[in-house]
């Protein structure tokens, strides 16, 4: 899809991850609509990351579902 991943060590629980040239800021108030809570950066990586946690009720469908979900908001 194209996404990059900021950190070169990522957490087991949480993945960051960007598009170049998107504005994260806008892509995740969209995926509110959708009934997707992700966060956003902060300080510098404001409007540059989200983070999408896999911890508590992980669920790998519903992390597939979310990723067909971004595919379509950026390329609609």
């Amino acid at each position: 899809m194209g996404a990059t991943l900021p950190s070169s060590q990522p957490a087991d629980g949480l993945t960051a991850f960007s598009f170049p040239d998107i504005n994260m800021s806008d892509l995740r108030k969209q995926l509110i609509h959708t009934g997707y809570l992700l966060e956003g950066g902060q300080d510098q990586w404001a409007s540059k990351i989200l983070r999408v946690a896999h911890w508590n009720n992980y669920d790998l469908k519903r992390d597939e579902e979310l990723l067909k979900i971004i595919n379509h908001l950026i390329h609609a």
